[in-house]
């Protein structure tokens, strides 16, 4: 399949083209204006990645993906991940890729994803049943940046004839609030806009599924000053990082696992024998964490405080409730509703409380 899917065009394809291109920034357009209309290159297509006596097919896709910044390397490198660090996407394109632990929960959820895009797939022929759905496992590497590339779940032919880039979640309903009001999580979208940079194409959809009965679809059109941020991000990210070998700054995201990984990598066990170390070259971050430090211990006792108070409250409540579930109460200050649960590992009940009128 040699076809580059950015070279084919419609007229309402050239409306968004123009559209998206007059809201940029000169900066951006000057970026990318190169590449706007030029296809990726092709690495390789996993379709032809065999198991052999020394590396399976997936392990063989494993070390070529080392070789690029993909979709799900961008929102760690982005400060956006809630799951990965840019250190974690450091150590993992120099080779040094933290060990995983076995996780059969973790197994299970990422077997339940990736199952689920094939049940995604069909949802969307039959949702848009005169548009083709197209599964391409090729490796796409950007023009002009062999370091930056892209896999996508589909590609979906349009009607026009233009192609839209597929993109499948999965999620469960204590994550929904972040997909209502037509809301998309961060992450999601910087990858989205990191494969449309690759492959040149204008849209993306983004199909995500709760269950079977709630799946929400997102568009996402494309942002040349936002994709010129992300651009120059992962440009610097893999020059100045992967090919120096230099461990990046924190970003954001997540750090305690940055700072988790950073010490398992880079530090080791701790010498207790070693003399004091002087570190006043960082004694802003010393004095940060002297006051970050005490205003956790600070609010550690009024949190206690408020248990206490809590419990206490619970007391007459649950008294009045005995073995019953749900509770009512009108006066003044409103009417409220207390609900007594009991979990699985406890004898012990436990009461929430909601007040009528209030969304959370």
């Amino acid at each position: 399949m040699e076809l580059q899917y950015c070279g084919v065009t419609s007229p309402y394809l050239e409306e968004i083209k123009s559209e998206v291109i007059s809201k940029a920034s000169k900066k951006a357009k000057e970026f990318l204006s190169p590449l706007l209309y030029r296809g990726p290159s092709i690495l390789a297509d996993a379709n032809e990645f065999q198991d052999d006596s020394d590396f399976t097919a997936e392990e063989k896709w494993l070390t070529l993906r080392r070789q690029y910044i993909g979709g799900s390397d961008a929102p760690p490198i982005f400060g956006v991940s809630p799951y990965r660090t840019n250190l974690d996407v450091y150590y993992d394109k120099i080779g040094r890729g933290g060990e995983q632990k076995a996780n059969s929960d973790k197994e299970l959820r990422f077997l339940y994803g990736h199952l689920a895009e094939d049940y995604l797939a069909a949802w969307c022929q039959k949702r848009w049943p005169h548009n083709q759905i197209i599964q391409d496992k090729r490796m796409f590497l950007m023009g002009g940046y062999p370091f930056i590339g892209a896999d996508v779940d589909r590609i979906m032919k349009m009607v026009d004839g233009r192609y839209v880039i597929l993109e499948f979640k999965t999620t469960t309903r204590a994550k929904m609030a972040q997909w209502e009001n037509n809301q998309i999580p961060k992450d999601y979208e910087i990858q989205v806009r990191h494969y449309m940079a690759v492959l040149g194409l204008w849209e993306a959809i983004i199909v995500c599924m709760i269950d079977p009965e709630t799946i929400f679809i997102r568009k996402v059109i494309r942002d040349l000053d936002l994709e010129y941020e992300i651009l120059t991000k992962e440009i610097s990210f893999w020059k100045d990082h992967v090919l120096q070998h230099a461990v990046p700054p924190p970003n954001g995201g997540n750090p305690k696992r940055y700072l988790q990984e950073y010490q398992r990598q880079e530090v080791g066990a701790v010498d207790f024998t070693a003399p004091t170390c002087n570190i006043s070259s960082v004694y802003s971050s010393v004095l940060k964490l002297f006051l970050a430090k005490k205003k956790c211990k600070e609010l550690r006792a009024e949190l206690k405080k408020w248990d206490d108070t809590a419990r206490e409250a619970s007391i007459p409540i649950i008294e009045m409730l005995g073995n019953k579930a749900r509770g009512k109460a009108e006066g003044p200050q409103g009417t409220f509703y207390v609900n007594q649960t009991t979990r699985s590992n406890s004898d012990f009940a436990t009461l929430s409380v909601k007040k009528k009128g209030d969304r959370d």
